[in-house]
């Protein structure tokens, strides 16, 4: 019985070891597996351009293709060699956008307009009633006995001198006073105004909400004064500048091939610009060319680039113990008052 049980135990740490085993394998390929990327990208003075990107990790990989003369960017992604999917989509250029921007104009149809326009004039002709012909002469008498005289419309209460004397006023004097009176009534504001602002803003008053703004500043540079002069924080800093050169290098691409042809409307820019590219080592390789024109402005290139990321050599650099205490350092002093 107890050999038994001792067998069953066995099997069940092999088992076990097998598993831990397993996932210690896993994370050595997640980490050390290398996230490797291609991109293949040509231009031809702004007429044609096309871009190829593949990005290959373990299993899977992801492929994005771009052509600028047929407007469509294809999408694709694999594992273990067998596509998943396929996806097109077309990008919206100004042109398609201007078309679709354009209002559905539909053209009237004239067959229905003409019976709606017979039923309105004879709905006219029905509604309005016969008119007959008048004499002018009773027309113009009818108009002279229902007006009444000024004499009769105004009543001897209601006399106003001033009303009467500003009839007489021509229109130009009466808008000339109008803005004379605006002009000198948007002056007097404007004093009161600055009287106003003068008594509430005194130099004790502007003084103080000056060194109210000023405070929290002063505080805010205080802490960081006392962070950047921590002993963690210095460490970290030394660490950083030696290690955040080597992640850039690690991200860039390893292999550059192709050519690069420029011009530009004057010569004495090519020539800036040459002398600026040769201050990057890293372009001069032998298989990338640099091929200046000094005699038109022009701009054609082709360049197919490769290059390889390691997660864990990002985890090395992120997972430093001293890196991360500064960071709770530096949290627990901008909480605090």
């Amino acid at each position: 019985m107890l050999h038994v049980i001792l067998l069953i135990l066995k099997i069940i740490l092999w088992v076990l070891l097998a598993i831990i085993g397993l996932l210690v394998v896993l994370l050595l390929l997640v980490l050390f597996a290398p996230i490797r990327y291609k991109a293949d990208v040509s231009y031809r003075g702004g007429k044609t351009m096309q871009a190829i990107v593949k990005v290959r990790y373990l299993i899977v990989s992801f492929g994005l293709q771009f052509s600028q003369e047929t407007g469509l960017m294809e999408q694709t992604i694999r594992i273990f060699g067998f596509r998943l999917g396929k996806g097109k989509e077309k990008l919206k250029t100004e042109e398609t956008k201007a078309e679709e921007s354009k209002p559905d104009i539909e053209e009237p149809d004239r067959k229905k307009e003409e019976p709606d326009r017979e039923t309105e004039e004879s709905d006219r002709k029905t509604e309005e009633p016969d008119r007959k012909i008048e004499d002018p002469k009773t027309i113009i008498a009818e108009d002279i006995t229902e007006k009444p005289s000024k004499e009769q419309s105004i009543p001897p209460d209601t006399f106003d001198l001033e009303s009467d004397i500003g009839d007489e006023i021509p229109e130009s004097e009466k808008k000339a006073r109008g803005r004379l009176k605006t002009f000198f009534a948007g002056i007097w504001n404007k004093l009161k105004q600055i009287w106003r602002f003068a008594e509430e803003h005194t130099p004790d008053k502007i003084a103080e909400t000056i060194q109210s703004r000023v405070e929290p500043f002063k505080k805010k540079v205080r802490k960081i004064q006392k962070f950047w002069n921590l002993s963690c924080t210095v460490k970290t800093r030394e660490y950083l500048k030696r290690y955040i050169p080597g992640v850039f290098r690690h991200i860039l691409p390893r292999r550059i091939k192709g050519y690069v042809h420029y011009g530009f409307d004057e010569p004495y820019k090519t020539g800036q610009i040459t002398g600026y590219l040769s201050l990057m080592p890293f372009l001069y390789q032998k298989q990338l060319s640099l091929q200046p024109d000094f005699y038109q402005k022009v701009l054609d290139l082709h360049l197919i680039l490769n290059g390889k990321i390691r997660i864990g050599y990002l985890a090395r650099i992120a997972l430093n113990i001293n890196l991360w205490r500064t960071l709770k350092v530096a949290k627990k002093i901008m909480n605090s008052k």
